[in-house]
């Protein structure tokens, strides 16, 4: 009975080797492709506040370019007290290029050039960013728990 119990005791430690050595292996082509098409879903809905949601980790520390910082439940805030745009009040189109994606195991640095292109009376008014985004994966998802965004000085180049 004793030699069962070691035997059973060494086949559950096997299956639990064997599952979180699945676990930790991981694609980085994979997961910057996941993480280049979340940034391009973000930037096309992000007007969507569940979308926001999607992107935001709960403890996300967020610092805007106007140099204020604050967490997830102020931009979900934002998202609530926001209205609808409108053709008149459209707001800006976002890209972006300049796209570098570095993984660390079940964590991610991304850095990119943000581009907003905002309707105006004489076209489009064209504005540039500098971002970073520091994503973990949390159960199967990423999720950004860092973000710096600043804006371009206008002689800088990317």
């Amino acid at each position: 009975m004793k030699q069962l119990h070691i035997s059973l005791s060494g086949f559950i430690a096997l299956i639990l080797i064997s599952f979180l050595s699945s676990c930790s292996q991981i694609n980085p082509q994979q997961e910057k492709a996941a993480l280049t098409e979340l940034l391009d879903e973000f930037l096309t809905n992000v007007d969507d506040p569940d979308m926001h949601d999607r992107l935001w980790a709960e403890d996300l520390i967020y610092t805007g370019s106007a140099g204020t910082r604050h967490g997830k439940d102020v931009i979900m805030d934002g998202m609530s007290d926001s209205e609808p745009d409108t053709a008149e009040s459209a707001g800006p189109a976002y890209s972006f290029d300049n796209l570098q994606v570095k993984i660390f195991g079940n964590t991610a640095a991304l850095t990119f050039r943000l581009i907003a292109e905002t309707p105006s009376e004489s076209g489009v008014d064209t504005s540039y960013y500098l971002n970073s985004g520091f994503f973990e994966k949390r159960n199967g998802q990423w999720k950004a728990v860092v973000w710096q965004a600043t804006r371009m000085a206008e002689s800088s180049e990317d």
